[in-house]
């Protein structure tokens, strides 16, 4: 029973060890602050990420919009008002480009929200510019 105890003992002790080096390692939540002043000033050798994410959520979002613009007659109006907020609607022709500069015209006067994670920022932005329109 003495080695079995020794050899569990000392893989807890490695797994321990691992999981808490895990913890240490794991990077730092997107923020607004950091995509908008890291990632998507013009000068930012980087600048390709906050495209990259910016679009990426934009895409996210259209989807959600075309979903809420084609729910079959009878959707109940909660599930509707639940998605609304997180789609773009409208006639939406943005380039990417226009996605991009519609989060930094939203951010830089918002830094009251740059610690919030950067998805929530980019809904904000891309909502206030295209937003869908909430049956009541």
């Amino acid at each position: 029973m003495g080695i079995k105890h020794t050899l569990g003992c000392a893989a807890l002790a490695v797994l321990c060890t691992t999981a808490a080096r895990a913890q240490e390692t794991k990077p730092p939540l997107m923020t607004v602050q950091k995509l908008y002043i890291k990632y998507c000033m013009a000068e930012s050798p980087d600048y390709s990420v906050c495209a990259a994410y910016i679009g990426g959520v934009a895409d996210e979002m259209r989807q959600i919009g075309m979903l809420v613009r084609t729910m079959p007659t009878g959707t109940p109006i909660t599930v509707i008002r639940a998605l609304a907020p997180e789609a773009i609607c409208g006639d939406y022709t943005a380039t990417n480009g226009d996605e991009v500069q519609a989060f930094k015209n939203w951010a830089q006067p918002n830094p009251k929200y740059w610690a919030e994670p950067a998805y929530a920022g980019v809904v904000a932005a891309l909502t206030s510019m295209w937003p869908c329109a909430i049956p009541k």
